[in-house]
């Protein structure tokens, strides 16, 4: 809950909706609408702000943005085990790590 009331939110601000998870179990989690707004920052440039829901969950221990965040901040992933990603628009001409 660190990250939570670092944020400076609270559980009472949203309302509880149940996700379905990758492995097709349930869960429930508190969500809060346009909670924050999210910026890539870059050594050589800054995206957003984009703004996004916050969904809480009470055994999350971890930050985790949705493949819809990284999409509206134009990220591309090229490689997930090692790290590797760029913007949209310096596909092909650019690696970041």
């Amino acid at each position: 809950m660190s990250v939570v009331e670092e944020l400076g939110l609270s559980r009472d601000e949203g309302v509880v909706v149940e996700k379905v998870l990758a492995d097709g179990s349930r869960r429930r989690f508190v969500k809060v609408c346009d909670a924050v707004e999210v910026f890539v920052i870059a050594e050589d440039r800054v995206v957003g702000p984009v703004v996004a829901d916050v969904l809480i969950s009470e055994k999350g221990r971890r930050v985790l943005i949705s493949d819809s965040l990284v999409s509206m901040l134009g990220i591309v992933l090229l490689d997930l085990r090692e790290g590797l990603w760029c913007f949209r628009d310096e596909l092909g001409v650019k690696v970041r790590r």
